[in-house]
């Protein structure tokens, strides 16, 4: 395919009609060396800053032979010294090289933006993918969260003649581009660069991970939060469990000890009962050996129903005998043996033992004002 450009309506994108911003990965020295390749042959500035030195021109086949023989030894004495550390040397083509396009892509476009613009280059360029070389730059977003980018596109043989010319006085082009605004203008981009990953999906990526950790700190100090809020609960139901246990228990030992008397006056004697739960756990954990779980408690008026482990049931119902506070210890169901489940030592045995509670922890005492108000029996 020749060079001639596409027709606009063809192309449907503006020929280098925008500003076109330099590539920002671009770091060229203070001393630039440009060196325009192209039909007419070469020819070559140095550029400081603003300042432009005009350094010769060198013929091509077409111009005829002779001449140049100052700038052959200017280059190669460039190639081979120190100076060359301090000169970014650009090979620049015509500008009927190549082309500057800018494109819309969609915004997921940054994932795979090379392949993407290879896909796209027969659209935006007169030649084929295989045809050139070519580099994008300037990434930006645009209204709509489409992504906007510069593309620049050169035949990849216009580019090789042009190295093959600046190698034989041997110098290595830091920059590779054409002309697009002057034949000395300062590189606006390099034709050698691969076109740049975008950053947004790499901050779209932490911006997410930063996210999600501190959703990850929030769970986990909510559930600190409701962990504690669930063993305060636990904590207050089991105090009103065992305020319950209490007064039930004790309305049930003044019922048996009055004949069933309304609940008024259980109620109203109930403030001068001694004994309580209370009373009746620190005893049983001042009588109970160490080796003893107790699994429930059951209080009916006198009678205290005990299930738990232990390693001889036996020595408990001895215990409860020897205690004033306890009378009539009783087997009520067999004893069963526990596995041991991997824990060495002696076995286990399941009990379930009821014993009377003495009158040391159901003591009763009356006020003064209630013994007047109750009848004599």
């Amino acid at each position: 395919m020749s060079d001639r450009r596409l027709p606009r309506a063809r192309r449907g994108l503006p020929d280098a009609g925008f500003p076109i911003a330099a590539d920002p990965r671009l770091r060229p020295r203070r001393s630039v060396l440009i060196l325009l390749v192209g039909d007419g042959g070469l020819r070559a500035w140095l550029r400081r800053g603003e300042k432009i030195e005009v350094l010769g021109r060198l013929p091509g086949p077409s111009s005829g032979t002779g001449g140049g023989a100052d700038l052959s030894r200017l280059l190669e004495r460039l190639a081979g010294g120190r100076q060359r550390r301090s000169v970014t040397v650009v090979l620049r083509l015509e500008a009927n090289a190549g082309l500057v396009r800018e494109d819309l892509l969609p915004k997921r476009a940054a994932r795979d933006l090379e392949q993407i613009l290879v896909n796209r280059i027969d659209v935006l360029t007169p030649w084929s993918a295989e045809e050139v070389l070519f580099t994008c730059w300037n990434l930006r977003r645009r209204d709509g969260g489409r992504l906007a980018v510069s593309l620049a596109a050169a035949r990849k043989a216009r580019v090789e003649a042009g190295l093959a010319v600046v190698r034989r006085f041997g110098l290595t082009p830091d920059i590779v581009d054409f002309v697009v605004d002057a034949p000395t203008a300062p590189p606006r981009f390099d034709l050698m660069l691969p076109p740049p990953r975008s950053r947004l999906p790499g901050l779209l990526r932490a911006t997410a991970a930063t996210t999600l950790g501190l959703l990850a700190l929030a769970g986990l100090w909510l559930g600190l939060e409701l962990a504690d809020l669930d063993r305060r609960l636990a904590a207050r139901q089991e105090r009103l469990e065992m305020v319950r246990w209490e007064l039930a228990s004790r309305i049930e030992a003044l019922r048996e000890e009055e004949g069933g008397p309304s609940a008024a006056r259980l109620l109203a004697r109930l403030g001068g009962e001694r004994a309580s739960p209370l009373r009746l756990l620190d005893a049983l954990s001042r009588l109970l050996p160490d080796g003893v779980w107790l699994e429930s408690l059951v209080l009916r008026g006198r009678d205290l129903e005990i299930r738990g482990i232990a390693e001889d049931p036996a020595e408990l119902v001895r215990l409860f005998e020897s205690s004033p506070d306890f009378a009539d210890p009783r087997f009520v169901a067999p004893a069963v043996r526990v596995a041991a489940e991997g824990r060495e030592g002696p076995a286990e045995i399941r009990f379930a033992l009821a014993v009377e509670v003495g009158g040391g922890l159901l003591a009763m005492h009356r006020s003064p004002a209630s013994t007047a108000e109750e009848p004599e029996r």
